[in-house]
Parts: C-alpha cells; sequence; structure tokens
C-alpha cells in the first residue's frame, strides 16, 4: 500500500474539538469532576490515546513551532504525543532527524510536554517516529538526540519507506515506481526490522521501542518483540482485514506464547538486554582498536608497541647473526700446509 496523503485531518481545531466533546462523560458541563479522574486520557481503562504531531507543509524546514503549538494543544487530553519526523509526504520534514535539528525539536517538545498534564493527572509521554530508510550513523545520531533529551520516552520504529523493494511482484513493482509516497505493509517489514534491531542496540533498556511495519500475523509481532520492541502497531492490516484484524493477532500471538512456554515480557526483556550487550561489546571492541582521544589502548598504542618489538627482535637478529660468525671462526679448521 502506498499513502500520499500525508497527515490528512480537518485541521487541529476541529480535531481538538472532537477531543474535548468526550469530556462530559467524566466532568460536568461546568468543567468540574463529580467522577474520580480517569485512569488514561483516553478516558478507558484498557487503553491509552496518542496523538501524531506533525508540522504544516508551508512551514520552514526545520521549524520547531508547529509541534510547540501541537503540544500546548493537545497534550491535556493525550496519553501520549508522538513526534512524527518521518512522513515522507511533508515537503523537508524527514530533514529534521538530523542530529542537531532533531535535538532542538526535542528539547522544544520536552519543555511544552513538562508543563502540561493531561485530564488523566499526569505529564503526557513523549514518542519519536522515524523512518526506516536511516543507515546507521543515522541511527546512531538519533539515538544520541533522544537519551541525552530528558523527557523522551520512547521512538516507534517506523513510518512507512520512500524505497521500492525487489521483494514487490512485477505488477507491483512497475506500478509502485511510478506513484510518489510512503510504501507500507509486509514489504515495509525487513527495513522496520533492521531499524529496529540496529537503533535498539544504541539505546538503554529504559527507552520503550514500538515496532511498526508489515505486521498482519501473531508471528509478526512475536518478530518485532524479538527485535527489541515493547508494543507493536498496526496500520495496513486494517486496510485489508478491518478492525477485527487486532483481534485476530492477538489470538495468534497468544498461541504462539503459550507453544513457546513464554511471556511477551519475557520475550522482550530478553531481547532488549541481548541486543544492547552485543551493541555493547562491539562498542567496546571498536573502542580497543580504534582508541580515544588520547590514544590509551588504542591503535596507535598496539602500533607503537609493534614497533619497538619489531626494534628489539631486529637488534636480537643482528647480536645473533654476529655470534654465529664468530661460533664459526672459532670452530674453523685450518687447512694442512700443502
Amino acid at each position: 500500500m502506498i499513502n500520499r496523503y500525508g497527515f490528512p485531518s480537518d485541521g487541529a481545531a476541529s480535531v481538538l474539538s472532537r477531543l474535548k466533546s468526550r469530556l462530559p462523560q467524566v466532568f460536568g458541563s461546568d468543567g468540574n469532576s463529580y467522577l474520580p479522574l480517569p485512569p488514561h486520557a483516553s478516558l478507558r481503562s484498557n487503553a491509552l490515546l496518542a496523538i501524531n504531531l506533525g508540522k504544516n507543509k508551508t512551514s520552514p524546514a526545520d521549524s520547531t513551532e508547529d509541534f510547540a503549538k501541537g503540544v500546548r494543544a493537545f497534550a491535556p487530553y493525550a496519553d501520549v504525543l508522538v513526534v512524527n519526523v518521518s512522513s515522507p509526504n511533508t515537503p523537508g520534514l524527514r530533514s529534521m532527524q538530523n542530529r542537531e535539528v532533531l535535538q532542538g525539536l526535542l528539547n522544544t517538545v520536552t519543555s511544552e510536554a513538562e508543563k502540561s498534564v493531561s485530564i488523566a493527572g499526569r505529564r503526557p509521554r513523549v514518542v519519536l517516529k522515524i523512518a526506516p530508510d536511516l543507515d546507521e550513523d543515522a541511527l546512531r545520531d538519533i539515538a544520541a538526540a533522544v537519551t541525552s533529551t530528558k523527557g523522551v520516552d520512547g521512538i516507534i520504529v517506523s513510518n512507512t519507506t520512500i524505497q521500492r523493494p525487489s521483494s514487490l511482484s512485477p505488477l507491483s513493482s512497475s506500478i509502485a515506481q511510478t506513484q510518489t509516497g510512503g510504501l507500507s505493509g509486509r514489504p515495509l517489514k525487513p527495513l522496520s526490522l533492521r531499524t529496529l534491531r540496529t537503533i535498539r542496540g544504541f539505546l538503554p533498556e529504559s527507552i520503550t521501542l514500538i515496532g511498526c511495519g508489515g505486521i498482519s500475523t501473531g508471528e509478526d509481532c512475536l518478530e518485532y518483540a524479538k527485535a527489541g520492541a515493547s508494543f507493536v502497531q498496526i496500520y495496513t492490516s486494517f486496510g485489508y482485514d478491518g478492525v477485527g484484524a487486532a483481534r485476530r493477532i492477538k489470538d495468534e500471538l497468544a498461541a504462539l506464547l503459550e507453544k513457546e512456554r513464554t511471556t511477551w515480557q519475557e520475550v522482550v526483556a530478553q531481547a532488549t538486554k541481548e541486543l544492547s550487550q552485543k551493541r555493547q561489546e562491539h562498542d567496546d571492541e571498536k573502542e580497543t582498536l580504534i582508541g580515544r582521544e588520547d590514544g590509551e589502548g588504542g591503535l596507535k598504542t598496539l602500533i607503537d608497541e609493534a614497533t619497538a618489538i619489531k626494534h628489539q627482535l631486529d637488534i636480537l637478529a643482528e647480536r645473533f647473526g654476529e655470534k654465529m660468525q664468530d661460533a664459526a671462526r672459532a670452530t674453523e679448521i685450518p687447512n694442512p700446509a700443502m
């Protein structure tokens, strides 16, 4: 499925009006609460309400003001605020995944969110939504921006892709190549999983990851959990299977977990620990080879030590050669006189 609509909505004012229309269920018409505060801003005990924030198409590419306005408007009615910097349909939006720009954006969003309290009586969580088309260096920069910003709670991996994978059928590929927009569904899954595993290794275990992309079965969910995702999202499956897709997928997942005699939490905890540990071991090995800025324990030191050893070996070889020559002369049998 190719999505080229970006952020379709009736505008912030209309969405905000719909959110406020739910409140008489909990609050009186005068705004005073006659019941205990709801456990979540969704007004449901077993569900969270996430609100997707982006920037307008006409705003400057590196503008953070649209996001700040979104936080101020929607934070009181949200359990989760999604900072979407990865839609391929908004010009310049993906450039906000750049380290410096992203750092400024996250500082702005978290600062605004920290001032806010939802109708459930707590600060809404802040998560970042990233693209599946990023290389390892870009993912490392994003992880650094997230971990250095207080108040970022997680990352959604991932949005749709601008790639057109070779796994597409010839007919689908020929159509997709001529269409702009983000590709979702099953072809997205390998890209999202790769991105998920990579960035999981750059993050502390306290940062929650939400997997998204090509999930249509319980087996897909379990694969995402084993790649380090604590939660999963589905989108394209709704288009093909309707709202019943969520129930079916959950039932399939429950059967798989029972078969493997484990729980979702256990799978996620093990994957998170293993992926983070593997990345740490890789970084430790890389630091040993490359060394820190002072060169201590690094490649420069190893080269210097090897050079010194070679010098000592050359000296020993030279001395050994001299002794061999002396020994040969001492044992030389003189020729008898003719």
